[in-house]
């Protein structure tokens, strides 16, 4: 982290929004890259000033916009042709229309809040192109999530200014919580979903 901030620091003004544009990019398109890092390296010097706010805020919205997008096409051409071939034994069409069912009800609400949860941007790009999510309303509800997420990053620089680490903490305890939250939901949703097999199975079989 540390060695990718020198670097950006000593590059001229102008050409820093630019490398942060392609690192955002990047970094919202990339599986397993490291989270939002760029994002909080960019909401550091705009808190400390050497960025100027809003400029830097709009590159990093429109970055990962871009990046959600190109992710939706993958999606949309290269996972359909992944999944869709009569060889493929990586889903089956059973299974794979349950995915578009579930994704089809639920996808826009997950994509407004996708960027509040740790670890799902690149997934969640990929599946809306997967399962042909209408490309606008996919882009909205991410744009919107986008700008809720960044403006909290963002604000969380400007708050805390030249304490990089304050930053990281906040950040690593919310990831923390968000996911210990997932997790107890799931588990508390296959507990009911298998109680609820359970009594139904105990259910006596009418003639």
């Amino acid at each position: 982290m540390s060695t990718i901030l020198k670097f950006i620091m000593i590059l001229p003004p102008y050409l820093i929004y630019l490398v942060l544009f392609g690192l955002i990019i990047l970094e919202n398109t990339v599986p397993f890259a490291p989270g939002d890092a760029i994002l909080f390296i960019t909401a550091y010097l705009a808190g400390w000033e050497v960025l100027h706010i809003q400029l830097a805020y709009l590159v990093t919205v429109l970055a990962a916009l871009v990046g959600f997008v190109i992710l939706y096409y993958v999606g949309r051409f290269w996972g359909r042709r992944l999944f869709d071939k009569k060889h493929s034994h990586l889903i089956s069409a059973k299974k794979k229309a349950r995915v578009y069912h579930y994704f089809h009800k639920y996808g826009y609400k997950v994509l407004a809040i996708g960027r509040f949860i740790p670890g799902t941007r690149f997934v969640l790009g990929v599946m809306a192109g997967f399962a042909h999510l209408k490309f606008s309303k996919s882009v909205f509800y991410t744009f919107v999530s986008i700008i809720l997420w960044n403006l909290m990053i963002f604000s969380l620089g400007k708050f805390f200014g030249e304490n990089w680490e304050a930053i990281k903490l906040f950040v690593r305890r919310y990831n923390i919580t968000v996911l210990l939250g997932l997790v107890f939901l799931i588990t508390a949703a296959l507990v009911l979903r298998y109680f609820l097999y359970l009594k139904k199975a105990e259910r006596p079989i009418n003639d």
